[in-house]
């Protein structure tokens, strides 16, 4: 290790040559020391041992300029974004530079491309119009940002919207890895928010996916699934409709699949059964269901294997119900002959009904009216279900009508008959 101040002063051959051999060293070995060379020099080189660094005075001969450690490494200058330490001769705004404290910047034409820290990474902070592009091994615009737009592109580079996703398999997969099998779990959400005037942000609705587990419908480890929709009524996100594993469709929150079936829940919904959905409406003290139309016709239809057999039509007066009954549809037409003995066999009751013990009614027995006239009866007497619970028969008194009337046009008849003798006895 040598310095030297590198004057060859006038001396003895002995006394010389060890100046001269003093500065050689020096110059050999850098001025390697562990202090700095005195005097300096413009341009020359020091090896600065006590801090194993490379240094070269400045054009100035003001201050020394660190250029890397000895054993290899290089030191920069901090740098700018208009200048950065590392750049190219014939790019020299495009290259490295130090943005603080641990914090690297790559920099191009000046701006600030890449700022990576040890907190996190940024591109663009310098807010310009640069695009990002990520290209796959098949597509050139995999991931896109359009800087100019603030939009983000997936297999687009110019998305139309806030986000945009092209391709001829656009899916998206939300996969909860906590692995649970009650009823209820491995939930995922999409949830939309909004701010208030005042800057509150509040939830205003939610799309989620729940595991549908041995409690509603499936088993604890099965793959049943069911698809909720939540909106907020004002002070809480609420359930309003649900699409179950197996097809059923819940409406307003609806929490059994057939309300006021056997039960008094209140609610909606479409069950899916084996030969196809059946619709449910239960409801507390206001109507279940309500049906508009703005032109006289039929607001409700009946069909049997697709073919019309009735309905419901309303006038501007009235409602009328109504049993398919044009002579198309019929044959073998017969009249009614035994119409008054028939009339005879039907026994007509006064009496209540159990759940309303206090009205007394006219009408008939099911299964009685059954025996005289069948059509005007549904089910079977004492009929019970899969399990145990009574179907019970109904009747549709307008079936007795026909009856009735071939009985009264017979007793008419027999009126005017005797009606007849009469006159003729008393003439």
């Amino acid at each position: 290790m040598a310095t030297s101040d590198y004057v060859l002063a006038n001396a003895s051959g002995a006394a010389f040559r060890a100046d001269l051999n003093a500065t050689l060293q020096a110059i050999v070995s850098n001025n390697s020391s562990a202090t700095e060379p005195n005097p300096t020099f413009a341009f020359m080189w020091w090896v600065d041992t006590a801090n194993n660094l490379l240094k070269q005075r400045n054009t100035a001969n003001s201050a020394w300029i660190t250029l890397g450690t000895l054993d290899g490494g290089r030191l920069l200058k901090d740098g700018s974004s208009a200048a950065p330490a590392l750049a190219f001769a014939a790019d020299t705004d495009t290259g490295l530079a130090r943005g603080g404290a641990n914090q690297l910047k790559f920099v191009a034409a000046g701006d600030d491309v890449i700022t990576a820290s040890s907190s996190n990474v940024v591109i663009n902070e310098g807010g310009n119009n640069l695009d990002v592009r990520i290209e796959g091994q098949n597509e050139t615009a995999l991931l896109c940002t359009d800087a100019s737009t603030d939009r983000v592109g997936v297999g687009i580079s110019n998305p139309g919207t806030l986000v945009e996703i092209v391709s001829d398999e656009p899916y998206i997969t939300i996969r909860n890895t906590t692995q649970e099998d009650n009823d209820g779990g491995r939930e995922s959400k999409v949830i939309f928010e909004g701010e208030q005037s005042g800057g509150e942000i509040s939830t205003m609705a939610e799309i989620g996916a729940f595991h549908q587990g041995d409690s509603s419908g499936g088993a604890s480890d099965d793959q049943k699934g069911r698809l909720v929709f939540f909106t907020n009524g004002g002070s809480a996100v609420n359930e309003v409709l649900t699409l179950g594993g197996d097809g059923d469709i819940l409406f307003c929150g609806t929490s059994v699949i057939t309300p006021g079936k056997n039960n008094t829940d209140v609610g909606a919904s479409f069950e899916k059964t084996a030969n196809g959905p059946s619709l449910y409406v239960s409801n507390g003290t206001t109507v279940p269901i309500f049906v508009n139309r703005n032109t006289t016709g039929t607001v409700f239809a009946v069909r049997y294997q697709s073919v019309a057999k009735g309905g419901i039509d309303v006038t501007t007066t009235s409602v009328v119900y109504n049993t398919s009954s044009d002579y198309r549809l019929k044959e073998n037409i017969v009249e009614i002959n035994d119409a008054i003995d028939r009339v005879k066999q039907l026994k007509p009751k006064r009496f209540n009904f159990i759940q309303e013990p206090s009205i007394v009614v006219d009408g008939f027995m099911a299964h009685e009216a059954q025996e005289v006239v069948p059509e005007s009866v549904t089910g079977a007497k004492d009929e019970i279900d899969d399990n145990g619970e009574p179907i019970y028969q109904g009747i549709d008194h307008s079936k007795l009508i026909p009856l009735l009337t071939a009985a009264l046009q017979d007793a008419i008849s027999q009126i005017e008959a005797l009606t007849s003798r009469v006159d003729a006895l008393e003439a």
